[in-house]
């Protein structure tokens, strides 16, 4: 009984000393509610994806996309960290069996124009 007490008391505090992520939000909640997308860039954990700004409140939210189309003949793979790994198109729609549509372009990426699903969660940033 002693013990269960111990646990309950160790657990309760390793509750309140976990740091909360309830500031966490969705990049397309954030443009809703009128905040502007920067371009594609890292943030100061080294990932890539976007800054959110409006006034004096400021959100990063991390990419989540691993592959984007550039053009016809050409895809880029993508790390968490922002490298890139320039690969045939042509060549990986074949092996899928044609385009895939929940792929994203270059071009829309670059400007934050992504679906929710290709952003992880925007955390408050300084």
């Amino acid at each position: 009984m002693r013990f269960l007490k111990s646990f309950m008391m160790i657990a309760v505090l390793g509750l309140l000393a976990v740091p909360s992520v309830s500031h966490a939000k969705s990049m397309e909640s954030l443009v809703q509610d009128g905040f502007k997308v920067s371009k594609l860039t890292r943030g100061k954990s080294g990932l890539a994806g976007w800054y959110l700004t409006k006034e004096d409140q400021k959100y990063f939210c991390p990419i989540r996309v691993a592959l984007v189309y550039v053009d016809s003949k050409k895809m880029i793979g993508l790390s968490t960290q922002g490298s890139q790994i320039i690969l045939d198109r042509a060549t990986f729609d074949a092996h899928i069996g044609g385009p895939d549509p929940t792929i994203p372009y270059w071009k829309d990426v670059v400007v934050g124009n992504v679906k929710p699903q290709h952003v992880n969660p925007c955390l408050p940033s300084k």
